[in-house]
């Protein structure tokens, strides 16, 4: 059944379950200059997240062409998966992008490294690959596809359906002003219009990646 893997709320058998309502608490690096960057990017101000954005893509691409850069990026990686959820609904297209991008360098470099943060990132990732603007939609499934290649991504989505499935009803769950609350740490301090773009783009996120895993688990399962 396609739909087996969606059935239990907790996370796929032996997952040890899915970690929503991860709020704007900050991750915990050694890498200083990563923290603060990722603090920043709960700021209130746009300008100065997408600033720091810009700024973490360039210091993690240094930061892969050094030496040390599988340990250093290693360690880095649980607290950018934290902010990266965070920001999934930033209402900021250029944060959103620019945050898809940083992953394909997180990716890139560390390949299989990425694997012990896979269930806590494939949901929200895949839910970015859904995002309403076609460029940062684009920017997630390059990502996907550098991290997946050759139809690996069946493999992927398969071992976190669980995860995904809990990360989709989680987006459904919430009305407009704890949606807000959720994923910027405020309840009914932004404008009107600002709530209802982050509504309308979790709503379309959660359904295109439900559609998505279905799709890729069908395909996957075994003929009967």
């Amino acid at each position: 059944d396609v739909f087996a893997a969606f059935a239990s709320p907790g996370g796929s058998p032996g997952s040890g379950g899915y970690a929503t309502g991860f709020g704007t608490g900050l991750g915990v690096t050694a890498d200083s200059e990563v923290s603060v960057l990722l603090k920043k990017l709960t700021k209130k101000e746009a300008v100065t997240r997408a600033k720091a954005v810009e700024e973490l893509r360039d210091l993690l691409v240094v930061r892969s062409s050094q030496p040390d850069c599988i340990d250093t990026l290693s360690a880095a990686l649980p607290a950018f998966v934290r902010s990266y959820r965070t920001q999934l609904l930033d209402d900021s297209r250029t944060v959103r992008e620019g945050l898809h991008v940083c992953l394909g360098v997180f990716v890139k470099t560390l390949q299989k490294g990425v694997q012990p943060q896979l269930k806590q990132l494939l949901p929200v990732w895949l839910c970015g690959a859904f995002d309403q603007e076609p460029s940062t939609a684009a920017a997630a499934r390059t990502a996907l596809q550098e991290a997946f290649p050759n139809g690996k991504v069946q493999v992927a989505v398969a071992f976190c359906a669980g995860e995904i499935a809990t990360e989709i009803r989680t987006l459904l769950s919430h009305d407009e002003l704890s949606l807000e609350e959720e994923f910027s740490g405020r309840r009914g301090e932004v404008d009107v219009t600002e709530r209802e773009r982050r509504y309308d783009r979790a709503v379309s996120a959660a359904l295109g990646a439900f559609a998505e895993s279905v799709a890729i688990l069908s395909s996957s399962a075994p003929s009967k």
